[in-house]
């Protein structure tokens, strides 16, 4: 007798097996072709710095091979082959320019010098963010795609790439850096798998961790690093969506690397930095359009140095042409000791010209990336760019909810403050005033229940909270800039005591999170997630503040000092456990087994989706599908965007609107969805004809309707013969209306012989041209024998008894 055994693969999950199979392809996309680039631009001075490159590395990695992956797709089809030898062209590529890399001497506080060895404290931290980052790993490889942006955009996409082989000339859109990235994972693996798309994301959320690292670190201090990778991995809002497959992941890596490089290489005059920060500048283009909040930076940076250099250049100089020291403006970049030709500066002129060159180069460097999609969009008639639709801007919050991050800065701020005893009463003063007017408005103006709390502190997204919080008044604001005016007052001697340095490091980390944030806070925050790209140039601020209240504070003797540290690093561990909550959203169901398969795991967020992509499949099977009608479904959804993501070879048409039955004549299934009607309504088409023949059951007949009490759909046929037929009226008028209706007849029926009880009343009508204007109906119910109107109707035509909802 033959004993059969299982393959190890056989007893692995098959949602995980993906991640384990892939592993060494992701290990080459991220590294294999990251890495040469990582050492071609950075300065052989950093090569040693582990951290740096691996950051740079899993960064440029992604980008570059989705860049040559754009070209196959456009110019090409995509195989395994092609795909692989890309990007080994693109590592090679790599690999020549970095054997050209000459040596440069890195400056800096984060660029050299003896590292302290690290601490219990420093342990903690890395613990914590490593256990963050297993928890993301198996967490994502978990789920398949289940938010609607991966339905309708990126994931879609990448099945679209996968079924014709390239980049339809038809697609336009976002840039497609993740979704090529998506194509990848699948190339790899043979076939069409979520799970092998979504890969790449954990590896994203790992190199966005790296890179928050990289922006303490080397801003400041490795304690500092590890603070502000912790605080970004732990943060639930960001937690709780890095298992989603979306854009704010990836798009929060490459402009924290923007930003880290551009102030490294304006504070060390290191034109290598900005060279590799404006690569990073055109991979946040490449991933999102909304990274032209950066070039905003840039633009601001441009314009307030040239305002600064040009005060400099009025101040007085020696005979040497030199600017003393004390007098240069502190957004000037200090000069390396090597570099220094005395005690002053040496003239303002580079100065000048590195306000402007710098942020030029930036600019240019990120062009052959950043700008490709746009370009191609513009040659295959697309626009170069798609805003959000008026209503996401008026779904806006701006309310205290969203100013969490700079009140968590003030208030350590004003601890720092009051440690070191300079105007702390200023400083409590002003973050009262911060606080006061912020809080009532983001709880909506009442004390929130333990649940609402601890909601929000998991990372719960606002329409999943009974939390409504107000736009902040005129009042507020008032109050709020009160304070933080205060604060600044208050934090004036400790500004003026800091070294030009950090002042510098300071002043950029605002330039680049103004513009961002107030775009997000003012057109954008109706999601947390949309402000992540500048979360953590936030958290540095607050890092580096915890750091220095840590070292202004007494130094206690050897046993206090170790008994501190533990409490500290307990504090921090426990502080940690809703981050790594708000990560688990798998775990229940993977002990349950309430959720065995994609299918089951695609309705657990989108129920009622699922029932009608049911509900299709099953009129598409062959024993309904009529043999003479095998073809491509044709199904008109009106902004249902996430329908062709499991019909992607079927007509389904999502982006139109039509108002008018003959536009849908030929269709198999019109899809009628409350955000359809909201969307109708939006666009000031709510009243036609389509949407009021949907009680009319000789027209257009329902077939079938879900509610989840979020999304509700319903699918009608249409039929295209009684439609034309003329009615069988019992009671014949034709009252002509105007020039553009007739009253053909009306009907009356009764349900019930009982006085009191409703009774039908139908008005036939006919169509002989469209109308210029809207008209309503009013019908007046009189009884003769008591000589009274006894009931009466008003309304659109067509707008029966049955509501169309």
């Amino acid at each position: 007798m033959t004993a059969l055994t299982a393959s190890p693969a056989a007893s692995i999950p098959y949602w995980l097996l993906p991640t384990i199979l892939l592993f060494p392809a992701m290990l080459w996309m991220f590294l294999g072709a990251g890495l040469p680039w990582a050492l071609a631009l950075l300065p052989r001075a950093d090569w040693r710095k582990w951290p740096t490159v691996l950051a740079v590395a899993v960064a440029l990695g992604p980008a570059m091979t989705t860049i040559a992956m754009f070209v196959i797709g456009t110019f090409g089809q995509f195989s395994t082959a092609n795909v692989l030898l890309a990007s080994l062209i693109m590592a090679a590529l790599g690999i020549l320019l970095a054997r050209r890399n000459f040596p440069f001497q890195s400056y800096g506080e984060g660029a050299g010098g003896e590292v302290p060895p690290l601490t219990a404290l420093d342990w903690t931290l890395i613990a914590l963010i490593v256990v963050a980052i297993l928890v993301r790993f198996w967490n994502t490889a978990y789920w398949p795609y289940t938010t609607y942006d991966e339905f309708w955009v990126y994931g879609y996409n990448a099945k679209i790439f996968m079924l014709k082989g390239a980049i339809p000339t038809s697609m336009g859109y976002y840039p497609q850096l993740l979704p090529l990235a998506y194509t990848f994972g699948q190339l790899m693996w043979g076939g069409i798998n979520d799970h092998a798309a979504r890969v790449v994301v954990p590896i994203f959320g790992l190199g966005s961790i790296l890179m928050a690292y990289v922006l303490g670190a080397r801003l400041f201090n490795r304690r500092v690093g590890l603070l502000t990778a912790a605080l970004w991995a732990l943060f639930p809002q960001q937690t709780a969506w890095s298992q989603f497959g979306d854009l704010e992941i990836p798009m929060t890596l490459y402009f924290t690397a923007t930003v880290v490089f551009f102030i490294m290489g304006w504070r060390e005059r290191n034109r290598r930095y900005v060279i590799l920060s404006g690569v990073m500048l055109g991979a946040a283009l490449w991933t999102k359009p909304t990274a032209g909040a950066l070039i905003e930076s840039l633009g601001l940076i441009v314009v307030a140095g040239a305002a600064i250099a040009l005060w400099g250049m009025r101040q007085p100089t020696d005979k040497a042409g030199l600017v003393p020291t004390k007098n240069v403006p502190i957004l000037v970049p200090p000069l390396p000791k090597s570099r220094r030709g005395g005690q002053g500066v040496r003239s303002i002129h580079w100065v000048n010209r590195n306000w402007f060159a710098l942020p030029l180069l930036a600019l240019l460097v990120s062009a052959p990336i950043g700008w490709t999609w746009y370009i191609r969009n513009v040659i295959f008639g697309h626009p170069p760019l798609v805003w959000p639709a008026a209503y996401w801007q008026q779904a806006a919050q701006r309310s205290g909810e969203e100013l969490g991050w700079p009140l968590l800065i003030a208030a350590v701020l004003t601890i720092f403050l009051i440690v070191k005893r300079q105007r702390g009463r200023f400083a409590l003063a002003g973050l009262a005033l911060m606080l006061a007017g912020s809080l009532p408005s983001a709880f909506g103006w009442r004390l929130p229940t333990s649940l609402e709390l601890s909601q929000l502190i998991l990372g719960a997204s606002a329409d999943a909270t009974t939390l409504r919080p107000t736009h902040l008044s005129l009042l507020e604001f008032a109050v709020i800039t009160a304070g933080a005016a205060l604060l600044c007052y208050a934090a004036i001697p400790l500004w003026k005591a800091l070294a030009a340095y950090f002042r510098i490091t300071l002043a950029l980390i605002a330039a680049f999170v103004i513009p961002y944030f107030v775009t997000w806070f003012w057109s954008y925050s109706y999601h947390p997630r949309l402000s992540f790209a500048i979360v953590p140039a936030m958290i540095v601020v607050v890092a580096a503040g915890l750091e220095a209240v840590r070292c202004a504070l007494p130094i206690p003797a050897d046993g206090s000092r170790r008994l501190r540290m533990v409490a500290l690093s307990a504090v921090i561990v426990v502080l940690a456990v809703p981050g790594l909550l708000a990560g688990l959203t798998a775990l229940e169901p993977a002990i349950t087994g309430a959720l065995p398969d994609d299918h089951a795991r695609y309705a657990s967020g989108n129920p009622a989706l699922m029932a009608l992509v049911d509900y299709l499949n099953y009129r598409k099977a062959p024993i309904h599908y009529p043999v003479a009608m095998r073809r491509p479904m044709r199904i008109e959804a009106p902004g249902e965007l996430r329908l062709p993501f499991f019909f992607p070879l079927d007509d389904v048409r999502t982006d139109r609107y039509p108002v008018a039955l003959d536009q849908i004549a030929d269709v198999d299934y019109f899809i009628d969805s409350s955000v359809g009607q909201r969307l109708y309504n939006e666009q000031g088409k709510l009243y036609n004809q389509i949407l009021s023949s949907l009680t009319r059951m000789e027209v257009m007949l329902r077939e079938y309707s879900v509610d989840d009490k979020n999304f509700r759909f319903s699918a009608y046929t249409v039929n295209n013969v009684q439609r034309f037929a003329t009615p069988i009226a019992l009671n014949v008028v034709h009252a002509q209306v105007g020039d553009f209706a007739e009253l053909y007849g009306w009907d009356t029926g009764t349900l019930s012989d009982a006085p009191g009880q409703p009774f039908l009343f139908t008005l036939w009508w006919k169509a002989i041209k469209p109308s210029d204007l809207d008209y309503s109906v009013f019908i007046h119910l009189w009884d003769p024998r008591q000589d009274k109107l006894v009931g009466q109707w008003g309304g659109e035509p067509m707008m029966g008894a049955w509501n169309v909802w």
